[in-house]
């Protein structure tokens, strides 16, 4: 039996989600894993229609989602020297906590660079 590995670029994934999925809310990490769930679940059922298996999830090895860590150092802002620290950033918070509801996702892998 033929078995799928996904890969997905997690930033272009990200860049791109409010086009693909405009109705769901981009800050709620659950909603942004179900959505990567349904479009793998997608594809497998188009990969289903040549391969005719009688479940398509059974088609699937791993899905492997690529990102890197966001940045987590500071940085003084030269004029006012307010220190800025990324790592509480939302943005950095998001990826962080996306991050984790993946890897708890069964045939996930989170790689990270």
């Amino acid at each position: 039996m033929t078995k799928v590995a996904v890969l997905v670029d997690g930033g272009f994934f990200l860049k791109r989600l409010h086009q693909v999925r405009s109705n769901i809310n981009h800050d709620d990490v659950r909603a942004v894993k179900n959505v990567l769930n349904e479009l793998v679940h997608s594809h497998l059922e188009q990969i289903n229609q040549v391969e005719c298996v009688p479940n398509p999830r059974s088609l699937l090895y791993r899905v492997f989602y690529y990102d890197a860590r966001p940045f987590d150092g500071k940085w003084k802002h030269p004029v006012s020297g307010r220190v800025e620290y990324f790592a509480k950033s939302r943005v950095a918070e998001f990826r962080q906590a996306l991050f984790h509801e993946l890897r708890g996702t069964p045939s996930t892998a989170v790689r990270l660079g």
